[in-house]
């Protein structure tokens, strides 16, 4: 599993590829059949300011592997609540491609 890791008006620290990893990590467990060189994560962090002042993050991953690409953007005011919600979103989809592949 390959994991591609931008951010936009935020700095990538150590602590936001921990983020990232853990829960992309939990995800790739259920990837484990593929060859990791063919399972790819691109993830792209921005920070915006939204219309109360606080910061907001818009994340989006996209998942391509060798039956697809699933995609999905959230948003969260905290960083693990973005990453949470667009790595959920993923996870749900995968569900859903898995059901259709044994139906």
């Amino acid at each position: 599993m390959k994991i591609d890791l931008r951010t936009e008006n935020i700095e990538l620290t150590e602590r936001v590829r921990e983020i990232v990893n853990e829960k992309l990590g939990k995800l790739g467990k259920k990837l484990l059949k593929f060859p990791s060189d063919v399972v790819l994560f691109t993830v792209l962090i921005k920070k915006r300011k939204h219309q109360t002042g606080q910061g907001l993050f818009r994340v989006s991953v996209r998942l391509e592997m060798p039956f697809g690409v699933l995609y999905a953007k959230e948003n969260g005011y905290v960083l693990d609540e973005g990453v949470n919600k667009a790595v959920g979103s993923i996870d749900n989809q995968l569900e859903k491609v898995k059901t259709k592949l044994k139906g």
